[in-house]
């Protein structure tokens, strides 16, 4: 069985796991490709930077990641990624739900 592939303007995402408490991305942004700016309101995300050079924008605030950097998106918090470089971005994301996010990433 294959994992769920999808083709955006952007670039392409692959769900490599997809449970109820978790589910697991490989997402990869083309060369001045951005997907939409958006947030959650009961689920955090975790995105480390696999290749290339992510510039994140966490309500309104850019920062640049590079390679085995993690950006930590808490819930409700407004956000996109961009590709700014020649070289495919590729991270992977995890998206947590709530109790999940409190118990690992932000105690």
């Amino acid at each position: 069985m294959s994992n769920y592939k999808e083709e955006r303007p952007w670039g392409t995402f692959e769900n490599l796991l997809d449970t109820d408490y978790c589910k697991v991305k490989e997402i990869v942004i083309k060369k001045g490709g951005r997907p939409s700016y958006q947030y959650h309101h009961k689920r955090s995300e975790l995105w480390v930077v696999v290749q290339g050079e992510a510039v994140a924008t966490l309500d309104d605030v850019e920062t640049t990641y590079k390679v085995g950097e993690v950006v930590k998106v808490p819930v409700g918090t407004k956000h996109r990624v961009e590709n700014r470089i020649d070289e495919d971005l590729n991270s992977l994301r995890f998206k947590l739900e709530l109790i999940l996010v409190r118990m690992i990433l932000f105690v």
